[in-house]
């Protein structure tokens, strides 16, 4: 009789290691309450490209990553909703809260011993729906009238891109500009619903973070960029912006936080480009999670175009380039040079037949100076 009792246990210690989750996310798993209803995913996108699954693929799964690739292929083809049966099902596994996309998710079912059936029901916004369409070319008649004028326009910028240059962050660029010099920022105190979508910002040209992040994800899309949405703080306000993939590597990017306010374009600005996680976070608290690690800095702007200042050579040359191309205007970066007061910059200029010289920048720190000539 011992023997017997201490098999049981034995086989009760087992089944118990072996369980997906423990035995009171079970309880909680085995009723017919609705799990995860209306959590909204974060605004970022997929880490692969869109690649649309068979409806027998799409039926079940029996890891995140498969579940994943369902998801994608079910928002990305702007699925009303999606049942998927998933082997070895935890909430800890399989979070809505983990998704990047954006849009509202409602799950509902129920699982036991890891077993679960789960119903999605997807709501879109009309961002989403423009980069679905930029990654799905079939969703096109799915747009309403405005949204398709706003792609349209987008696709014809983004053709016109293509054509100047083959190479990724010669797009980048160009696409960073488009949007920085024909959209302007709006203030908070005037923002509207409106502001926060593409289709704002493209016909109004102005809008805040989000439409500029979703805009440029697009335009990235239709460019052959990989870009990612990402959520976070700047100046303790809630804030958007990008992650792009150039040549192979991750680099920040804030069009947003490049569109100077108030709106003044006499300078094209790149404080924002290309940055790594330990620049970004200088200024900016990231949020969202299972981002790829920005490490690189080959396409940074400023290294890119030997613009990075150490000592005062460097920033002599720097500014006999600007003077030599007849630059009304022109930026740099200092790192581990300290640029105090206008003087240290302005006396390079002594007879050169400037009458006026305006120097804005990080004063008494590394940083960005821009400079405008007249």
């Amino acid at each position: 009789m011992k023997k017997f009792l201490l098999l049981i246990i034995i086989l009760l210690i087992a089944a118990y290691l072996a369980l997906p989750m423990s035995p009171w996310e079970l309880m909680g798993l085995v009723n017919d309450e609705p799990m995860g209803i209306d959590k909204a995913a974060h605004s970022t996108e997929p880490t692969t490209e869109f690649v649309p699954l068979s409806t027998e693929e799409m039926s079940s799964c029996s890891s995140p990553e498969q579940w994943r690739r369902i998801m994608d292929s079910a928002v990305y083809s702007l699925m009303d909703s999606v049942s998927i049966n998933i082997s070895g099902y935890s909430d800890r596994k399989y979070d809505l809260e983990s998704l990047p996309y954006g849009i509202a998710i409602k799950s509902t079912g129920h699982a036991i011993f890891g077993k679960a059936n789960i119903k999605y029901d997807f709501t879109y916004n009309s961002d989403f729906k423009l980069i679905a369409t930029s990654k799905n070319s079939e969703l096109y008649d799915r747009l309403d009238e405005d949204e398709k004028r706003v792609f349209d326009i987008l696709k014809a910028e983004c053709e016109s891109i293509n054509r100047q240059t083959d190479t990724q962050y010669g797009r980048e660029v160009l696409i960073h500009n488009y949007l920085t010099k024909n959209h302007r920022y709006s203030e908070f105190d005037t923002v509207s619903d409106r502001a926060h979508s593409i289709v704002g910002l493209i016909t109004d040209k102005t809008g805040v973070c989000q439409a500029y992040a979703d805009a440029f994800e697009v335009m990235c899309n239709l460019c052959g960029i990989e870009c990612i949405n990402v959520l976070g703080e700047l100046d303790g306000v809630s804030h958007g912006w990008n992650i792009v993939k150039i040549d192979g590597d991750y680099y920040h990017v804030d069009v947003t936080s490049d569109d100077p306010t108030p709106d003044s374009m006499t300078l094209q600005h790149y404080d924002y480009l290309n940055l790594t996680d330990e620049e970004i976070k200088k200024t900016h608290k990231i949020t969202t999670k299972g981002l790829p690690e920005c490490t690189a800095t080959r396409y940074n702007y400023f290294i890119l175009n030997g613009l990075v200042v150490h000592n005062a050579s460097e920033l002599e040359t720097v500014i006999n380039n600007a003077k030599f191309n007849k630059r009304r205007g022109f930026t740099f970066k200092t790192n581990g040079y300290i640029i105090t007061d206008t003087n240290q910059i302005a006396r390079y200029f002594d007879y050169s037949g400037y009458t006026n010289i305006s120097v804005s920048g990080s004063f008494g720190q590394d940083g960005v100076f821009c400079i405008f000539l007249g």
